[in-house]
């Protein structure tokens, strides 16, 4: 994050309303996890997966492992995180030079202990014994748990400021169990529709100038007042809102972002629940 967003998100604190958080939350009781409705809520799934402009190997299997999945099941049921990090997405190895990492998604590359792309994640969860699946294994890590119960459930709602460029993004949380468990929850910015260099293997030439990148990471936020929002547990149809500064820079085409967000396991690191919005809706 640059100081003009740390700038902002001080200010923010003063101009705004802070993080909402429903009167019962607070001092909440050490309760274990009990049942509900599953029909209250449905479950989306997080994808994150690391790849590469020069990775010539990724659009044939990332992209027919993606579109089996929406297919199966609806493009609104897989919240996508496409990361660029590693080798193979170095500016100088395509003609336009083309650089899609930022500081958040090397970082995350790193956390993972990624050796090789593509690789993904489902969840954030071990799948035959490992968290890093190769696409062929996305779809049958999602079948596995596209309908187990969502314990929460997220709105996102944002105020973007075109000549600025600032923006804030507020996720409201929907709590629909009692648990002593730990939660927090990450937000990101995505840009789609980035036409630059790819490697294709499958193409020829493989070089494609004109090729469409979507789902890229460019942010990971930061809240007003952190990430966490249970850290003491939580009690059944609790209301939390957090608040999410961002700045989107002048080289995204802002009608091409959007604010990802996913609810992460405070012990496990698995993702619980997601979802995404648009900054300018269509």
């Amino acid at each position: 994050m640059n100081t003009l967003i740390k700038i902002f998100i001080f200010l923010i604190g003063f101009i705004l309303v802070c993080d909402r958080i429903d009167p019962s939350m607070i001092e909440k009781p050490q309760v274990p996890l009990t049942p509900f409705d599953t029909a209250k809520v449905t479950s989306k799934i997080f994808l994150e997966y690391f790849t590469g402009h020069y990775c010539g190997n990724c659009p044939g299997s990332t992209n027919p492992a993606i579109a089996g999945i929406k297919s199966k099941y609806g493009d609104d049921r897989i919240i996508i995180m496409a990361i660029h990090a590693g080798f193979f997405s170095t500016p100088n190895l395509t003609p336009d030079k083309l650089d899609l990492r930022c500081e958040d998604g090397i970082r995350l590359y790193n956390e993972a202990g990624v050796t090789s792309v593509p690789i993904g994640r489902i969840n954030r969860r071990f799948y035959q014994g490992s968290v890093l699946l190769p696409p062929s294994s996305w779809i049958s890590a999602v079948n596995e748990i596209i309908n187990k119960p969502a314990y929460f459930s997220l709105t996102i709602t944002s105020n973007y400021d075109t000549l600025s460029r600032l923006g804030i993004a507020q996720i409201k949380i929907q709590s629909y169990v009692d648990t002593a468990d730990s939660f927090i929850v990450s937000a990101f910015v995505l840009e789609d529709s980035i036409i630059g260099h790819q490697l294709d293997y499958n193409k020829e030439p493989n070089d494609v100038p004109n090729y469409v990148f979507n789902y890229v990471l460019r942010d990971e936020l930061i809240a007003n007042d952190g990430s966490s929002f249970a850290r003491n547990g939580v009690i059944s149809d609790s209301v939390i809102y957090k608040n999410f500064p961002f700045k989107l820079d002048s080289k995204w085409n802002e009608k091409q972002c959007w604010i990802a967000a996913t609810i992460i396991h405070g012990k496990s690191g698995e993702a619980t629940q997601s979802e995404k919005h648009k900054i300018i809706p269509p």
